[in-house]
């Protein structure tokens, strides 16, 4: 099945190769850090190679459950894949999730 989905980058896509192998070694050589898995995820994303920024921005949950707006990117990656059942999971969890921080500050 093909499927036709229009992309809009913050970005250029000069140089991804390079930036693509630059930080994939970052992320091998410190597997603990999220900042750049997250920059990683979202290069992937932008690529079009879905299945393996899934895989970074769930790592990056695993490190940093409290980031909405990654749960949120996930949920569209999987709804665009029609991984729907997924998705509606990743966006409960970040509506619940928003609930609970907006109550902790009076």
């Amino acid at each position: 099945m093909d499927i036709n989905i229009h992309l809009v980058l913050d970005e250029k896509p000069s140089r991804q190769d390079q930036k693509l192998k630059t930080l994939s070694k970052y992320v091998q050589k410190y597997p603990q850090g999220w900042k750049k898995r997250l920059e990683l995820a979202d290069l992937l994303y932008g690529m079009g190679i879905w299945q393996q920024a899934i895989a970074e921005y769930r790592q990056v949950l695993e490190r940093q459950p409290q980031l909405i707006n990654v749960r949120l990117q996930l949920g569209k990656i999987l709804q665009m894949m029609k991984r729907e059942a997924e998705a509606i999971e990743l966006y409960g969890s970040a509506l619940a999730l928003s609930c609970n921080q907006g109550t902790q500050y009076p």
